[in-house]
């Protein structure tokens, strides 16, 4: 190993077995260099159940951003707050954005460790703290439409449900409250 500097700059390098590994630049960031097959970062605590930790001290309200070729394409706000594909964080602790912009993709999709056509996920499970019990789970949005596979079976809107594209449950509003009816 040794150490030089870049001829005409103000860059300090480190090398081993004759290839630059590991630059300082100028302006302070450092940069990695290793060969395709091998993770640039690898970190290993010394001690017996040490947490590998990587702790992003950013000054006052400052977030973490992991970027892929210079695209960010995760950040965690000062609050813990996770984004993905997205910088806002107005609207819970994790918000995802589909970056394709149809609405054919999912932003989220859960695979299942088996393969076949017989198994289930579980999506979503609301429990209380440290998860000693259910909890009460509430979605929003202006509609929801369930499918089987790609099609459609069911939706539900601010009226009622429809199921096959027949009405069956709608719900009236009067002076009282909601009243409901079948369709």
């Amino acid at each position: 190993p040794y150490i030089y500097r870049t001829s005409g700059s103000d860059h300090l390098n480190i090398a081993t077995s004759g290839s630059e590994r590991f630059r300082i630049h100028s302006h302070g960031q450092l940069e990695l260099k290793v060969p395709d097959a091998n993770p640039a970062l690898k970190i290993t605590p010394g001690g017996t159940n040490a947490p590998a930790a990587i702790d992003f001290n950013t000054p006052g309200t400052g977030v973490a951003k992991l970027l892929v070729q210079g695209t960010e394409r995760l950040r965690i706000s000062s609050d813990g707050k996770v984004c993905v594909g997205t910088t806002l964080t107005n609207y819970g602790v994790l918000q995802i954005r589909d970056a394709s912009g149809d609405s054919t993709t999912s932003a989220i999709q859960v695979e299942n460790a088996s393969s076949g056509n017989s198994t289930t996920n579980v999506i979503l499970r609301s429990v209380s703290l440290n998860s000693g019990a259910w909890a009460n789970a509430e979605y929003r949005a202006k509609s929801h439409i369930f499918s089987y596979q790609t099609t459609p079976v069911a939706t539900i809107q601010q009226h009622g449900l429809t199921i096959a594209s027949q009405p069956c449950f709608w719900a009236t509003s009067n002076t009282g409250g909601s009243d409901t009816s079948e369709g």
